[in-house]
């Protein structure tokens, strides 16, 4: 393959691929998955849909910082 320089391997899309592929389906269970755990809470416990809400904001919101705190890391520090 021209441009290939021979330490790379000739698959890297599909590895990127398929890491973006988990990826999103993690994030969609992380932020939709949580739904499906309401109506039942509610009921078993008699919470408030809001109180039982703002547990998945709360995670939300810690996802969101803890980014931002990982993202600077990992600009000051190498992949190794």
């Amino acid at each position: 393959m021209p441009g290939n320089s021979g330490s790379e391997p000739v698959y890297r899309w599909v590895i990127v691929s398929a890491s973006a592929a988990m990826l999103a389906i993690a994030m969609g269970v992380m932020v939709n998955g949580f739904s499906v755990f309401v109506v039942p809470l509610s009921t078993e416990f008699g919470w408030q849909r809001g109180s039982i809400s703002l547990i998945n904001v709360a995670g939300l919101i810690g996802l969101a910082v803890g980014g931002i705190v990982m993202g600077r890391i990992a600009d000051r520090t190498t992949t190794r």
